[in-house]
């Protein structure tokens, strides 16, 4: 197999883009390929920690805040889709800059549309190729689909089959010849474990909804008897912890510490992010799904897990502690998955 130096770059919306590119990187180093990585934000500090040895470029991002509210959300996706075509300029010119200083042969883009080159092959990962939007929303998902054709190759994160995890999200006909599914992308490894924590909330997605959450959970689990724990998503230069009755707050862990934590706990509480449900899948977790208000792909998510009997899903302004108290027994998690369900097969990277 011929050695290629291949650029990784995934978007910076949130950290679930970053995160689920480690097992790729960690496959493409194995088969001795020279990896750049380009990225920006939290998402680039992930991947700096992560792989310390590897020459790293920095992009800037369109940060994206999400209404509290439904008022101007439409708004917002449309100013977004305005913002998106300036940063794909931008994107396409440092592309270009990177491509020429490290002699790139593969591009391999998570969600960053302007990452791509006419003379290097270029690879999209990205399980969202039917947008779930609102409506009247319909310019985000065409100028989307236009930009994702332009690549050579599209990687989903999902197996085919009955357990496919993205439902209709990953369903596009006109693109099939285009569409590999490359199995669940997750960094974390199922390992039996005594269980230390009867819950684990695991916050993520992007301000103020996290917050938000993060308070409401708070004043409901440190009241609890039951041992639980709160990962609050938030990466700091310190990793701070505390402790009330049986309850635990830690800002952040390390992605062994995360591994050893959701391992050790018998229910997970957390959003319906993509990358999220692929760690539950590795993992073969149980619990219960609050999708981030007025984003209609996790919205989307969770009532489909919920359809196919694998996990229930509350709405965050609903939440209750009696919620967490009544697991309904009929959701069975991800304990159905075997290996072959959730393992990383990449396509051949040769370019022969």
């Amino acid at each position: 197999m011929r050695k290629l130096n291949i650029l990784v770059a995934p978007l910076h919306w949130g950290l679930g883009h970053a995160t689920r590119c480690i097992p790729i990187i960690r496959k493409l180093l194995s088969q001795e390929h020279r990896i750049v990585i380009a990225s920006d934000g939290k998402a680039l500090d992930i991947l700096n920690k992560e792989f310390p040895e590897l020459k790293s470029y920095q992009f800037q991002s369109a940060d994206i805040i999400y209404s509290q509210g439904k008022t101007y959300m439409k708004l917002s996706l449309f100013k977004a889709s305005f913002k998106m075509l300036l940063h794909i300029k931008r994107e396409k010119r440092i592309t270009r800059e990177i491509c020429n200083a490290e002699k790139i042969d593969l591009i391999i883009s998570d969600n960053r549309l302007g990452v791509r080159s006419k003379t290097v092959k270029s690879v999209i990962v990205s399980h969202q190729l039917n947008l779930k939007y609102h409506f009247s929303a319909w310019l985000p998902h065409v100028i989307y689909r236009y930009f994702l054709n332009k690549f050579d190759q599209i990687w989903v994160p999902d197996s085919r089959g009955e357990n496919k995890l993205s439902g209709r999200l990953s369903q596009w006909k006109k693109a099939e010849n285009k569409i590999h599914y490359i199995g669940l992308c997750s960094a974390f490894k199922k390992k039996e474990a005594p269980s230390t924590y009867d819950f684990c909330v695991l916050l993520s997605g992007p301000e103020p909804q996290r917050s938000l959450l993060e308070k409401k959970l708070i004043a409901i689990f440190e009241k609890k008897e039951e041992k639980s724990i709160m990962i609050g998503g938030r990466l700091e230069d310190e990793q701070k912890t505390f402790k009330y009755h049986r309850f635990t707050y830690v800002n952040y862990m390390t992605s062994q510490e995360l591994s050893d934590t959701l391992n050790a706990s018998s229910y997970i509480i957390c959003r319906s992010g993509y990358s999220s449900l692929m760690d539950l899948a590795r993992l073969h977790k149980k619990g219960i799904l609050i999708p981030t208000p007025q984003q209609p792909e996790q919205i989307y998510l969770a009532k489909h897990l919920k359809k196919k009997g694998i996990f229930d899903y509350k709405n965050q302004k609903d939440i209750e502690a009696a919620d967490f108290m009544s697991m309904d027994q009929k959701y069975t998690g991800f304990q159905k998955l075997n290996s072959e369900d959730t393992k990383l097969i990449l396509p051949d990277t040769s370019l022969e």
